[in-house]
């Protein structure tokens, strides 16, 4: 039975949500680079006590500045890609699930994630389509 289009999404959306997979919005780099000018600046001032001071008060920077910058896994999936990726990342999971005689996604949903294999095959090929063909990073 080929499953349909709208059932994969269904599968992909309840997965990440269980999962609680989120997705980094571009903070990292800058959160990196905040930590890492603070902890200079304070080893240029202080000297080697000045790293550490420089480090912890930078990383506590960073992270301030990064809050709220990561989105849900779904959200992402459902808005900020495009339809054709989508399309693409659907037909990648379909190869996984296509063999399971599923009539609806409910029935899908439930058959997957009572299976820890495929369940982990599921998301695996979710999370690295993702990586490799839209450059989106996903935090497990």
């Amino acid at each position: 039975m080929v499953l349909a289009y709208n059932d994969i999404m269904e599968l992909l959306r309840v997965l990440s949500e269980d999962r609680n997979l989120r997705v980094t919005v571009t903070e990292s780099g800058k959160g990196a680079m905040v930590a890492g000018g603070v902890a200079g600046i304070g080893g240029l001032v202080l000297g080697p006590i000045g790293l550490a001071i420089g480090g912890t008060v930078g990383g506590c920077l960073a992270a301030y500045m990064g809050q709220g910058n990561f989105k849900p896994l779904a959200l992402v999936i459902m808005e900020d890609i495009k339809d054709e990726q989508r399309v693409q990342m659907v037909n990648a999971v379909r190869a996984i699930v296509d063999n399971i005689d599923a009539g609806d996604a409910m029935t899908l949903v439930a058959i997957v994630s009572s299976n820890e294999g495929l369940r982990n095959r599921v998301i695996t090929e979710m999370v690295t389509f993702l990586s490799r063909q839209c450059n989106i990073y996903v935090n497990e």
